[in-house]
């Protein structure tokens, strides 16, 4: 098979743009392009990865923990972003890195080929609901399935949201799905109150022996005032 120049997925002479190629057998089975397929795969990942602005520069490399005590969860979720599993929570005062180690989580794992998206719980919430209307770019199904199959999915700002029955039936849903594929998956939250102060079904699941849950600190620094 002739393999052009690198060069822009819809433009590819060997797929024509679609993205799949038949094998080099007699399978009749597909397979991603070889000439166009990596970037269309980082094309995909950029997309759906819900960081924006300087938010998709931050990662590992060019962070670095506020003090002493974020040495561990840093070094834990540079971990995760490698081998994807189960829950990590980040608890805290607002302004103390939570955010910015989500996104260096996100983007690490997008660096790894990973599916990893980033979202405030409201965002998800708001989502789901306009996936509802008739002229939404993204199905409802098609969103809820991003959102649980996502190899790892941080959540932010999980307890700042409006509780109504369907949120919370739709938070419970979401959380009880990456729970079960703990295994292999990873979600990871961050929220200003401690985790005892959370929802039950959701404090217990953050808190079983398989998952972390780190504490910033009340005196942590505030990143923002510096």
């Amino acid at each position: 098979m002739t393999r052009p120049a690198a060069g822009s997925a819809e433009s590819c002479r060997v797929c024509k743009g679609i993205g799949w190629v038949y094998r080099d057998d007699a399978s009749n089975e597909t397979e991603r392009c070889p000439a166009c397929g990596e970037a269309r795969q980082q094309q995909y990942l950029d997309r759906i990865c819900g960081l924006v602005g300087a938010m998709r520069d931050w990662t590992f490399a060019n962070s670095r923990p506020a003090n002493a005590m974020q040495v561990a969860p840093w070094k834990h979720m540079a971990e995760l972003a490698a081998n994807p599993a189960w829950c990590v929570t980040l608890c805290g005062r607002p302004g103390i890195g939570k955010t910015r180690l989500l996104a260096c989580l996100v983007n690490a794992g997008r660096q790894n080929r990973w599916t990893s998206v980033y979202a405030t719980m409201s965002e998800i919430l708001e989502h789901l609901r306009r996936a509802y209307r008739p002229e939404s770019e993204i199905g409802y199904d098609d969103l809820w399935e991003r959102l649980v199959d996502a190899r790892i999915l941080a959540i932010d700002e999980c307890d700042r949201w409006n509780p109504t029955p369907w949120a919370q039936e739709k938070f419970y849903d979401l959380v009880d799905a990456r729970y079960r594929a703990g295994a292999d998956h990873c979600t990871a939250f961050a929220t200003n109150k401690a985790v005892e102060d959370l929802p039950g079904y959701l404090a217990s699941r953050l808190q079983d022996k398989r998952c972390r849950v780190f504490d910033f600190g009340e005196y942590a620094v505030d990143l923002r005032r510096i």
